[in-house]
């Protein structure tokens, strides 16, 4: 088998700048590389082209995951050697995330720096790569929580970028590819305008790359755009049948840098059945358990490494004939759903009136907060903004924890309501949100955007 992708891309400058300091690289059915420099007004500029041309000139595909690794060392020396030798450019760095073909028809992610590399499988979103910032790390090492984090001080500051040495430390991970993922290589311009959820739904709602490419930058352009944006969407045409895939955890285990893989929790576990490849009953992943969807900071998704460890989270599986399966994940999520439903319901009988509920409804036409029946907070949207999925629900009321949990839930519906085009941009609707790196500002209609889009 051959390995085929599908790809585009899409860069913008943004609203605040007035240069692109990004660059990027699509080598068709090989490579794709996106740089993030820094280091003055041009000289950004200088060294993410130094990266992505050293990296085109050093990788050959199919190599090895020691040859990516290697090649971006060798991009390193470049920018390194180029700040080096020109006074303008001094301090120069850059940020680097790659995909690229390996041998066996595999997908060698490398990276250094914040810029990313996520995984859309299954409409599940995962972050592949590990942010290389004092944040991040500090959050990894429980020094900082996720919130404390996205309003740190710090939270720009890098640990790790090419052309700050003259060597640096690479991750490369290996990933068996299956057909139909979708991969999507970013600067921390899009990521850290809109987060993660939003990135799901926009790669999950837009199959065709070009459109999701130029879809992420028009989003992050409306949610502020205060950084260069550039996206690389990467299809897989024709990958590892499903019916036979292995765990991406268990061939990040084999390539790439043993002791980083490791080091990286399980965030699911899906064990394939040797039957009918579309049977979805035999494709489990953890039951009841999605804290992994939004904002991981793991790279080890699906391993089946993790489920020989904690032989729980294995769900039987067998061939045709065998005994009949005691445990399937439809049980467990029955009786995960079954717990939490008496869970809840002797909270409630617990404390009685003790305190009136929070909950997200409709007086008239407006979005309101209510606790008990007292409007605290009235919202901007109207019924008629929101999808009509939504509008059932809050005629009922939506139950929420707090007004906090509240005011997030109504963010989340705003969100989708841009995304289904029942909101229009330029409404007036303030997007309020916890997600990292966003900001509370007007979504408005854009100006005509000044957008490179890349595509086949």
């Amino acid at each position: 088998m051959s390995l085929r992708l599908r790809a585009a891309a899409a860069t913008d400058v943004g609203n605040t700048r007035d240069n692109n300091q990004d660059d990027m690289l699509l080598v068709d059915d090989a490579l794709y590389v996106v740089a993030d420099g820094m280091g003055g007004h041009v000289a950004g500029e200088v060294a993410s082209r130094e990266a992505v041309e050293a990296m085109r000139d050093a990788y050959g595909a199919p190599g090895s995951a020691d040859d990516v690794r290697q090649a971006v060392r060798l991009a390193n020396g470049a920018v390194w050697k180029r700040g080096t030798d020109d006074p303008a450019c001094r301090g120069m760095g850059t940020t680097v995330t790659v995909v690229a073909v390996v041998e066996d028809d595999k997908l060698a992610v490398a990276n250094v720096g914040d810029s990313r590399t996520y995984l859309l499988r299954d409409g599940d979103l995962v972050q592949l790569t590990q942010d290389h910032s004092f944040v991040q790390e500090a959050v990894r090492s429980g020094q900082l929580t996720h919130s404390q984090a996205e309003s740190h001080p710090r939270r720009s500051q890098l640990t790790r970028a090419l052309g700050v040495g003259d060597d640096v430390d690479v991750d490369v991970d290996v990933l068996e590819p299956l057909t139909s993922d979708r991969l999507l290589l970013c600067s921390d311009g899009l990521w850290d305008e809109v987060g993660d959820e939003l990135i799901e739904m926009v790669l999950a709602n837009h199959p065709e790359p070009e459109e999701a490419a130029s879809k992420l930058v028009l989003w992050a352009k409306e949610a502020g755009g205060r950084d260069n944006i550039t996206v690389i969407v990467v299809d897989v045409v024709d990958g590892v049948e499903e019916g036979r895939a292995i765990s991406a955890g268990a061939a990040l285990d084999q390539a790439g840098d043993a002791q980083t893989a490791s080091s990286r929790s399980a965030v699911s576990t899906q064990l394939l059945s040797d039957t009918d490849p579309s049977d979805t009953s035999t494709k489990p992943r953890e039951a009841g358990d999605e804290s992994w969807r939004v904002r991981q900071e793991t790279v080890d998704p699906w391993s089946a490494r993790n489920a020989a460890a904690d032989p729980s989270l294995m769900v039987a599986t067998g061939p045709a004939g065998s005994r009949p399966r005691l445990l399937t994940w439809r049980v467990v999520v029955f009786v995960v759903v079954l717990v939490g439903v008496l869970g809840v319901a002797a909270v409630v009988v617990a404390r009685g009136d003790a305190e009136p509920a929070w909950v997200v409804g409709l007086d008239g036409n407006d979005v309101v907060i209510k606790q008990g029946n007292e409007i605290v907070e009235r919202t901007p949207l109207q019924v008629n903004q929101i999808p009509s999925s939504f509008q059932t629900e809050l005629g009922r009321g939506q139950r929420v924890e707090d007004r906090a949990d509240a005011q997030e839930y109504v963010a989340g519906l705003t969100r989708r309501a841009l995304l289904e085009g029942t909101l229009k941009p330029g409404a007036g609707v303030v997007v309020t949100t916890t997600m990292p790196g966003a900001t509370s500002a007007p979504v408005t209609a854009p100006p005509p955007p000044a957008s490179t889009v890349v595509g086949p």
